[in-house]
């Protein structure tokens, strides 16, 4: 019972490692966005709803995915459609999901109680099992006017490694402002958030929150930057090289990025690549697809 007791608080443990790292929604969804150096990054659709305000009141029937691979530790998928607009606001729904495969339970690889030895290791007890987390998102945008947009995320989760599981939730409030050629977001993440496991274990994480600036240098060239309480300063760069082709650069505490767009008749297409210097997450790739369902191919 005691080692069964162990191994649990060792998933958990492992749990916060993970999460404390890339909390699952604080994985930028926009790919676009992580090639600036995983900046919050508003957008006129649905690619950044994960990210920030959506500061276009009414938005095309469009849908957005996302796919990342952090070297062999995990996958992280992000799903989002819009479902209402009027003159004044909108609400879109979205899924992330964080999955970590090939994981080895030994805890049954020696009998309890026994000295290990190589005569005691019953190798046919050893099984593999997945740590699995899905969050959804729903966004409400306010347009108060022309400058100024609230907007209130609920997201409610559900976290499940080997067989034991977890439900919590929480709300983000965010601001977002609009001073001739720069953008202004503040926000406040994580606001009541918590996980309840099964186990009786009772996760309650800390607020977040963020300052970013998004500053249009001319038509060609936008900077970018972000203080943010839990990843520090990072800065990004986007270059429009021709009107549907973009190049993107962006660091921050913890990697360095490069990112390409391709804007196409109704598919807006974004890869990044991230190097990381946090040796336990190792390099990642991100590639995002926003497809508009009302535009002809």
């Amino acid at each position: 019972m005691m080692f069964r007791f162990k191994f649990y608080c060792f998933l958990l443990f492992f749990s916060y490692l993970i999460s404390s790292t890339d909390n699952l929604f604080g994985i930028i969804s926009s790919s676009r966005n992580v090639g600036i150096g995983s900046i919050h990054i508003s957008s006129d659709n649905i690619s950044s709803i994960f990210d920030g305000p959506i500061f276009k009141n009414k938005i095309d029937k469009t849908i957005f995915f996302s796919t990342g691979k952090y070297g062999d530790l995990f996958n992280v998928y992000h799903f989002s459609s819009n479902i209402y607009n009027d003159d004044i606001s909108n609400l879109s729904i979205g899924i992330v999901r964080r999955e970590i495969s090939d994981i080895f339970n030994t805890q049954l690889l020696v009998q309890e109680g026994v000295y290990p030895s190589l005569e005691n290791l019953n190798y046919d007890n050893i099984y593999s099992y997945s740590d699995s987390e899905t969050g959804m998102l729903i966004s409400y945008n306010k347009f108060l006017n022309s400058n100024f947009i609230i907007n209130l995320n609920f997201k409610p989760i559900f976290h499940q490694i080997d067989n034991i599981n977890a439900v919590g939730s929480s709300f983000d409030l965010r601001y977002l402002f609009f001073l001739n050629d720069l953008k202004l977001m503040l926000a406040v993440d994580n606001i009541l958030s918590f996980k309840k496991w099964d186990t009786g274990t009772f996760e309650k994480n800390n607020i977040d929150g963020f300052i970013s600036i998004e500053k249009k240098i001319n038509d060609l060239s936008t900077i970018f930057t972000e203080l943010n309480i839990v990843d520090g300063f990072k800065i990004g760069y986007e270059l429009k090289i021709q009107n549907n082709i973009f190049i993107r650069i962006g660091k921050n505490d913890a990697n360095s990025s490069f990112g390409l767009g391709f804007n196409l008749s109704n598919i807006k297409l974004d890869y990044a690549y991230i190097k990381n210097e946090n040796n336990f997450l190792h390099d990642s790739h991100r590639l995002g697809f926003n497809f508009n369902l009302q535009k002809e191919l």
